[in-house]
């Protein structure tokens, strides 16, 4: 995670990811950079520290599949202050044609 040093990142249970519960959390990563190793199959939960950013949408569900092999985290870029540059982008959605 890449985020501002005034925000933080809280690892959360699914009932407080749902709710957006910041005040019991599993973990608490705060300092702008933050890389959480995926090491075991399952479902991890993680929500912005601010509860009203929380609930505006900044939160993420991460499923970890269980493929039998041994997962190695990679270490995440290094954020640099003041960019706006981003390090990885989505493959646009295909373009539908609809006719009416």
């Amino acid at each position: 995670f890449q985020y501002s040093s005034t925000f933080s990142v809280d690892e959360v249970t699914k009932e407080n990811f749902d709710t957006c519960n910041t005040t019991k959390v599993l973990a608490n990563y705060g300092n702008g950079n933050t890389t959480v190793p995926l090491t075991k199959a399952g479902d991890k939960y993680f929500v912005c520290g601010n509860k009203l950013y929380c609930l505006g949408g900044m939160k993420l569900h991460v499923h970890v599949d269980d493929d039998g092999k041994s997962i190695s985290p990679s270490v995440a870029p290094k954020a640099v202050a003041g960019s706006d540059q981003r390090t990885a982008t989505l493959p646009e959605s295909p373009k539908k044609n609809l006719s009416i």
